[in-house]
């Protein structure tokens, strides 16, 4: 029989390779940390900070009087008490205010520019891979946490969200902290265990209310598990009621919940939705332009994301059957227990809105951000499997796809990631061409108008109207131009059907779509 090499010889070796992908990955997360686009949602993040809500800002914002870029920035600044930015963070209730909190005491500290709000998401990111190696370590080995610490540094999908002032690498943090004390507690089943899961379970649920999804696989873990229900029950009760009163703001605004996130409970046809799921799991290791000319680009892109998800699902597989194999034996309660904290992890979220979707016909589980507790577990089931010497082809495949996704994203973010606003660079481009460029806007567009403020010339000049009068001022502009020629180029922005149909427009730009139900900004303009 062939002779095993040791542990701590087998660690030794692979202990340089996990050193220089930390480095890799600590680089790539801080270079162009501020110069990517500062999309939509991270406005909404800085105006929450700094005390303001959508809809006060859209306010006061559509009177149509000219502004410049610095004038919009400005609300993106902490320029308000704290008690502001509390009633701010009141008026989005499907956000839990943890990060938030967190966020504007960072801003205080460091500053509010992109930089600053962007390094606290990098911190989270970088503390996630030690709570991921020991997570790993604990489940299988040695061996398999190293592989998991090497991966989740180089890996685009968590690249991609440790560049995001946005509480999702903060959230992964928190359900990375809560999974390892729950595995502590259900092991060794100390008291000060089952406090400390009760603690991290407060702080993942005013992270995400989605935390409440994986809860539901942690009851399943337990329950297979066979013990320690007394416990379990208690720590889950203290931490519900630490978080009840988020509860109660939640049910009180049910309104405004529903309003803010009515994009999801828009149509979207099967074949996109199945697109959607298929990369939404192949990103975690594998994320460059989908491309569908040339064909054997297309096919080549294709085949590597189908490799990709077929290893994800292989190891996963691995994982129950190797549960199913040691139940055979003596350790039938930790084997199902081990299957059971994965498969718990990463599957209550995904099914639960997958099976919204597919009742309401909506888009829930389309967004990969709420599909990171099912990539936190493919994580620790890939590091699982890939802990056998006779893997190292997969594991080195990995590794390249991962190097060469974040090569393609190297000064550029994912599609996926900054959605609408994945495009203002080039509708700056062009504005920014004008030596005197006035920007007309409706008042439903104030929020992309920030984020583009960020690109403009110091010198545009921005009016922000509502529908009807950026109807009249496009009549009044047009008469202007035939009077003096002279007169300064007026762009609109992504203009509604009725202002397209209200005046003599140009479409300068429209992105193309990779399908139908995809949202995008478009420019047009006004000029004799």
């Amino acid at each position: 029989m062939a002779l095993q090499p040791p542990k701590f010889a087998i660690s030794n070796l692979i202990l340089p390779q996990v050193f220089v992908l930390l480095g890799v990955g600590l680089l790539l997360r801080l270079i162009h940390l501020e110069q990517k686009i500062f999309w939509v949602d991270e406005v909404l993040t800085a105006l929450r900070i700094a005390g303001y809500s959508k809809a006060e800002v859209t306010q006061q914002l559509s009177d149509g009087l000219p502004r410049l870029p610095i004038d919009l920035l400005a609300y993106q600044q902490i320029n308000r008490g704290f008690p502001a930015a509390v009633q701010a963070f009141r008026q989005s209730p499907e956000h839990a205010p943890l990060y938030f909190l967190l966020l504007r005491l960072w801003a205080e500290a460091f500053g509010s520019s992109v930089l600053a709000l962007r390094s606290f998401s990098v911190g989270c990111s970088l503390l996630l891979l030690g709570v991921v190696y020991e997570l790993s370590r604990s489940l299988f080995n040695l061996r398999a946490g190293l592989i998991a610490l090497g991966l989740t540094a180089i890996s685009p999908l968590f690249i991609a969200y440790a560049q995001e002032a946005r509480p999702y690498s903060f959230w992964l943090l928190m359900l990375g902290l809560n999974s390892l004390c729950l595995l502590w507690a259900v092991r060794q089943n100390q008291p000060w265990q089952w406090l400390l899961y009760a603690l991290s379970l407060t702080l993942s649920l005013y992270s995400s209310l989605l935390t409440g999804l994986v809860l539901l696989g942690q009851i399943v873990y337990v329950g297979l598990a066979g013990s320690h229900w007394r416990r379990f029950g208690l720590a889950v009760l203290a931490a519900g009621t630490a978080f009840s009163p988020w509860l109660w703001l939640v049910a009180q605004q049910w309104h405004k919940l529903q309003a803010n996130t009515t994009w999801m409970r828009l149509p979207l046809d099967g074949l996109s939705k199945l697109t959607v799921w298929f990369y939404s799991v192949a990103i975690l290791y594998f994320d460059v332009p989908v491309r569908l000319e040339p064909w054997w680009v297309a096919a080549a892109e294709l085949i590597c994301a189908a490799v990709v998800v077929g290893l994800i699902g292989w190891a996963f597989t691995w994982v129950f059957t190797r549960a199913f194999a040691r139940a055979l034996g003596h350790a039938f309660a930790a084997s199902r227990g081990d299957a059971s904290f994965i498969g718990g992890l990463a599957f209550a979220v995904p099914l639960t809105l997958i099976g919204l979707d597919l009742i309401s016909n909506g888009r829930y589980s389309t967004a990969p951000r709420y599909l990171l507790p099912f990539h936190l577990g493919a994580q620790l089931a890939v590091s699982g499997w890939l802990s056998s010497l006779k893997r190292q082809v997969a594991l080195g495949f990995l590794v390249a796809l991962c190097l060469m996704s974040n090569a393609f994203h190297f000064n550029s973010s994912p599609p996926y990631l900054k959605s609408r606003s994945l495009y203002n660079p080039k509708i700056a481009e062009i504005i920014n061409q004008e030596l005197q460029p006035v920007v007309l806007s409706e008042s439903q567009n104030v929020i992309d108008i920030l984020s583009l403020s960020h690109l403009l010339n110091p010198k545009t000049q921005i009016k922000i109207l509502p529908t009807a009068q950026l109807q009249t001022q496009l009549q009044t502009q047009l008469q202007t131009q035939l009077q003096t020629p002279s007169v300064c180029s007026v762009f609109i922005f992504n203009p509604s059907a009725s202002v397209q149909s209200a005046a003599s427009l140009t479409q300068l730009y429209q992105p193309q779509l990779l399908h139908p139900g995809e949202f995008a900004l478009t420019l047009w303009w006004l000029k004799c």
